[in-house]
């Protein structure tokens, strides 16, 4: 049986474990050496668990202000133990290995979390971009109130606040602007709900053209606007005739008749 070796062979044998090229027999020694000796079964283990190819890949994804400013104190660090070397002993035999070793994971772990900060803030980012889509598409929607699976529907549907809104932007409308807006809509569209409409709130010379046609409507069940615009084309009133938009909506929001 081959005699162990010591400590300061054991570390020089397992740098040539590192390239690779030590031998089976070599390999053995250092096994059996590293079975009677924590410090450099601690060695060891680190050495299997730590290829040199993995450290060479934490190496490279390290910043290199990082690796400046860490080796310069890892450097330090280790010129001062080795200083101390003879005086304490063997037991810091290891850390010429050890230092450097942790050293290298404590800025992968570094880099790793840094990363892993930053992704975390571009998610939110992210996160807080499509949170004010998704609440400006709801503002869209509930301004207009009305959905549709056709286009033109979609575009000139009128209906309870969305008509009064349609009328509200002006101060009075012309009878040819009612009959087109009234056109762009399907004629099943109701675009009034349940009403009686009151024409005492039109002027005295607008209702009197208006009663004989409104009457062949039933607001009771709601007023489409194929109904209401065949009604206009009823009105002896010229397309150019214009009416008081608060007058106008006054008729639909009463419930009496007149």
């Amino acid at each position: 049986m081959k005699k162990s070796i010591d400590c300061e062979v054991f570390e020089d044998q397992l740098e040539t474990l590192k390239t690779g090229t030590l031998l089976d027999d070599g390999i053995e020694q250092l096994q059996r050496h590293a079975a009677s000796c924590p410090d450099c079964a601690m060695l060891l283990r680190m050495h299997e668990q730590l290829e040199p190819e993995s450290l060479k890949e934490l190496e490279r994804s390290v910043p290199d202000e990082y690796v400046d400013s860490m080796w310069s104190r890892v450097r330090a660090e280790i010129a001062t133990r080795e200083s101390t070397r003879g005086r304490i002993g063997r037991g810091w035999t290891a850390s010429r290995w050890l230092v450097p070793t942790l050293a290298a994971a404590s800025i992968a772990l570094l880099v790793s979390t840094a990363f892993l900060l930053g992704e975390l803030s571009r998610v939110r980012a992210s996160e807080r971009a499509l949170a004010r889509e998704v609440a400006e598409h709801d503002r869209r929607l509930a301004d207009l109130e009305l959905t549709s699976s056709e286009g033109s529907a979609a575009l000139a549907g009128l209906t309870g606040r969305t008509w009064e809104r349609q009328l509200a932007r002006r101060e009075s409308v012309s009878m040819g602007e009612l009959r087109e807006m009234l056109g762009r809509v399907p004629p099943e569209t109701t675009i009034l709900g349940p009403t009686r409409l009151d024409l005492g709130e039109l002027p005295t010379w607008v209702a009197l053209g208006w009663r004989d046609a409104l009457d062949e409507i039933d607001g009771e069940d709601g007023v489409q606007a194929g109904e209401l615009l065949r009604a206009l084309e009823k009105v002896d009133l010229g397309p150019d005739t214009r009416i008081p938009v608060d007058r106008l909506l006054a008729v639909t929001r009463s419930g009496g008749r007149s």
